[in-house]
């Protein structure tokens, strides 16, 4: 009169990435009508299916710090964040990305700079963002930013003038380069390569700013997967960070000759893309905001 019987999956428990869908035993009386299950012999109960399942894949998504102190104390000055964009890569597993992701999803960018407003003041000093540090794991250094005047150096007060640089400490030396998995290969001779993303983990498995692991033991990202037979050809990594916050820097990438898979010599030197150029993300205190430069280094 009364029976076992397995009930329909529940949804998965994920919206992306992989889930888990499940399965439970339910008691039924004879017409099907779900009952108790006290009315059920507990020893032949069947057990619980759980199946992974496949949901939509996550969606990129912008992610800001908060904004910084205003370059000005009194005046017209800016404020300035952090823009990264972020990714569900598996349960459990939210990173920072390449900004290409959020940008391809047509994802609006979050502003990076917003003027801020104080009360009209006299002379006064204005300074930068503090630049990153340069100091390896267990190491100290000293980082900088721009002092300006807002007007001719003499009008400020000297004794109140902020201090342009400090000393710094570099990051745990727990730091460590971690890889996703390859991507596809995207085609055939001279256009194939593959694509993976790299993140700079702590012992947690925080996802962490890349300037806190060793830059010089940083694995490739993009990787050639050309037939072996295919002539040699120009492979550039992606670009580092600007060395500058604000103001004219330097941005690098790895660029090298590939046959296949191989690094070889024998590509056209003429046709080499540059691995050196200069940025201009913002401008530094009391500087009008002006066109990126765009000037490449041989």
């Amino acid at each position: 009169m009364y029976r076992w019987k397995l009930s329909s999956h529940e949804p998965c428990s994920s919206t992306c990435t992989t889930g888990v869908m499940s399965t439970y035993a339910m008691c039924v009386r004879y017409d099907g009508i779900e009952v108790d299950d006290t009315y059920c012999d507990a020893m032949t109960r069947p057990e619980p299916i759980h199946e992974f399942c496949a949901g939509r894949e996550c969606q990129p998504r912008w992610e800001t710090s908060s904004w910084s102190e205003c370059s000005r104390t009194c005046g017209e000055g800016y404020q300035f964040r952090i823009v990264r964009c972020w990714k569900m890569i598996s349960p459990g597993f939210d990173s920072s990305v390449y900004s290409d992701l959020c940008e391809s999803a047509d994802i609006a960018r979050p502003d990076e700079r917003k003027v801020c407003k104080n009360p009209a003041c006299g002379p006064q000093w204005e300074m930068s963002e503090w630049s990153e540090c340069p100091a390896r794991c267990g190491e100290r250094s000293v980082v900088t930013r721009d002092i300006r005047c807002s007007e001719e150096e003499k009008l400020c007060d000297a004794s109140a003038r902020p201090l342009a640089e400090k000393n710094c400490t570099g990051p745990p030396c727990d730091r460590q380069w971690t890889v996703s998995d390859w991507g596809p290969c995207s085609g055939g001779c001279g256009q194939g390569r593959m694509i993976r993303h790299v993140y700079c983990k702590t012992s947690d498995g925080r996802v962490v700013p890349e300037s806190q692991c060793n830059l010089d033991t940083k694995p490739l990202a993009i990787h050639p997967c050309g037939d072996k037979n295919c002539p040699s050809h120009w492979l550039a990594q992606d670009w580092e960070r600007c060395t500058k916050t604000c103001g004219i820097g330097v941005r690098m990438r790895d660029v090298k000759c590939y046959q296949g898979k191989d690094i070889v010599r024998g590509c056209d030197p003429l046709v080499k893309p540059v691995g050196k150029q200069t940025c201009d993300l913002q401008p530094c205190p009391t500087e009008p905001p002006g066109e990126p430069h765009s000037l490449d280094f041989p």
